[in-house]
């Protein structure tokens, strides 16, 4: 399993702000969201300061949908 955090930016269930949530990559199985966010702020680095030591940005990929501003692995 492999873990991302992915931070958006204004997502439609919570307009206006930023969400930071987990996905957990599983062979076979694909990506699975957790049910509740990790962090929601009006604050970047509010968001970004909730995202586990050690991780690094690789920021957004193509295809992925205009709400999610990075993603760290």
């Amino acid at each position: 399993m492999i873990s991302i955090y992915t931070i958006y930016s204004n997502p439609r269930d919570y307009p206006g702000l930023y969400v930071l949530r987990h996905w957990s990559i599983y062979p076979k199985v694909g990506p699975v969201p957790d049910t509740e966010p990790m962090a929601v702020s009006n604050d970047l680095e509010q968001c970004r300061a909730k995202v586990p030591p050690g991780c690094v940005n690789i920021g957004r990929q193509d295809g992925d949908c205009k709400a999610i501003l990075e993603s760290w692995i």
